[in-house]
């Protein structure tokens, strides 16, 4: 009987060093999938932050500007109350041309059929 109950416990002892290897196993490989995942995000953040501004300075050459400045002017630029405070006129421009441009958003986006 003493034979037997050294048997069971070598058993016991094997299957709980066992079990302890194969959670090793797992929080390593989890560690390794975490760190791949961090190097992705990384890799998306540097493009990200690199073709953003890129695209926007882009778009900006793909603007009609001629279209632009002839329905700009110039907003304020009017003395305050203290003569020497004069502030310089800032462009903006005209609330037809900016809403014809939404009205014109707008009416794709309804005029389309849905996915």
């Amino acid at each position: 009987m003493a034979n037997f109950d050294r048997d069971v416990d070598r058993i016991e002892k094997t299957v709980q060093d066992q079990l302890t290897l194969k959670r090793a196993h797992v929080s390593i490989r989890d560690a390794h999938l975490s760190l791949i995942l961090g190097v992705a995000v990384t890799g998306f953040t540097v493009i990200t932050i690199i073709f953003t501004p890129l695209t926007f300075i882009v778009s900006l050459f793909a603007l009609a500007l001629d279209t632009l400045l002839q329905n700009q002017f110039q907003f304020g630029g009017t003395g305050g109350i203290d003569e020497g405070a004069r502030s310089e006129p800032s462009p903006a421009f005209k609330s037809s041309y900016v809403g014809k441009w939404f009205g014109e958003y707008n009416a794709s986006v309804v005029g389309r059929k849905p996915l």
